[in-house]
């Protein structure tokens, strides 16, 4: 396989994966409803920080970490059910709140992108993902920088997709439209975290 069909490979497989529905996208419909476009663009950059070390990990040093960290893989299912239920208590109490009572203040300084970061990087799915795209996709011998050239491929996809989300969720007309559903839609992003959280959390046991 050419670098070219490489490159076209991976990227293709990269989009279908971003664009299917999962909990970043709920976070990101959350936030831009909330909070508006501006923290909801923090959010896709966040996201896409965290697919960029996702990518860089598995590129250069998955195997390495594996064998020096052997339980690290065990622990981070339970670091993420954690994460996930404390998205979902914080989507209730959005929910509980009244129906005028939009929280349109900023987040504290890099709070919409840690809050984006942390949600993608905890994920032991997305791991496990790379890890087979990369590991089936690259050939071993492939040079420094055309590692560094997937890396930059999956950091720059993403945040085109989440960023473009951001932006559209962001809208005025769409945020106006949306407002009188916040609470069931904050509900439904609440029982989305929980059966994903605690879904993770059983699979330890």
């Amino acid at each position: 396989m050419s670098l070219a069909s490489l490159f076209l490979t991976l990227a293709l497989v990269h989009l279908a994966a971003l664009v299917a529905p999962g909990p970043d996208f709920a976070l990101m419909l959350r936030s831009s409803l909330n909070q508006g476009r501006a923290q909801a663009l923090q959010m896709a950059l966040g996201l896409a920080s965290a697919i960029m070390v996702h990518s860089l990990v598995v590129v250069f040093a998955f195997a390495l970490l594996a064998k020096v960290l052997p339980g690290l893989l065990h622990w981070l299912p339970l670091v993420a059910g954690c994460w996930l239920l404390y998205l979902a208590a914080q989507c209730l109490k959005s929910a509980r709140a009244p129906q005028g009572a939009i929280d349109t203040q900023s987040a504290p300084a890099g709070g919409a992108w840690l809050a984006g970061f942390a949600t993608n990087i905890l994920n032991p799915k997305a791991y496990l993902y790379f890890f087979t795209l990369v590991g089936g996709l690259l050939p071993p011998a492939l040079s420094l920088a055309a590692k560094l050239g997937v890396v930059a491929l999956f950091f720059s996809l993403a945040l085109a997709w989440f960023g473009m989300l951001g932006w559209l969720l962001g809208a005025p007309w769409f945020r106006q439209k949306m407002l009188g559903w916040r609470r069931g839609m904050e509900g439904a992003t609440a029982l989305v975290f929980t059966a994903v959280g605690v879904l993770m959390l059983l699979r330890l046991a």
